[in-house]
């Protein structure tokens, strides 16, 4: 794996045909979704563009704007439920926030009565 922070190199290589994302979008969206081996294999290297688009395309105007409703409704829930004066007590930030933020993710993409809002224990297999 290379690092690059050269900003004219980052351009350069965001340019050039050679470089594709889709090893990496697989491999996150097998673990996201639980995706099977088998399955992935179904989907060679002609599918995959073909269903990138019609996901990216699911989630433009409407949709999108949908999915960030759903999302800050959850955000303003959890963050209006604290009481005035209240402390909120976490024994790490970076968790609380991966797993508040995970949350909110999972809301705007399945809903409010999603998986992991009925089991949040199921956050530690996502991570």
């Amino acid at each position: 794996m290379y690092m690059v922070w050269d900003p004219s190199l980052i351009q350069g290589i965001l340019k050039s045909r050679d470089i594709s994302m889709f090893p990496f979008a697989v491999e996150f969206w097998a673990k996201f979704a639980g995706v099977s081996k088998e399955h992935l294999d179904r989907l060679d290297q002609a599918r995959l563009p073909r269903l990138f688009q019609e996901m990216h395309a699911a989630i433009r105007g409407p949709p999108l704007l949908a999915m960030n409703v759903n999302a800050l409704e959850h955000v303003a829930k959890e963050l209006n439920s604290v009481e005035s004066g209240r402390v909120v007590e976490m024994e790490n930030m970076y968790t609380w926030m991966r797993d508040f933020l995970s949350l909110a993710t999972a809301t705007a993409l399945y809903g409010k009565h999603n998986p992991f809002a009925k089991n949040p224990a199921l956050l530690e297999d996502l991570w």
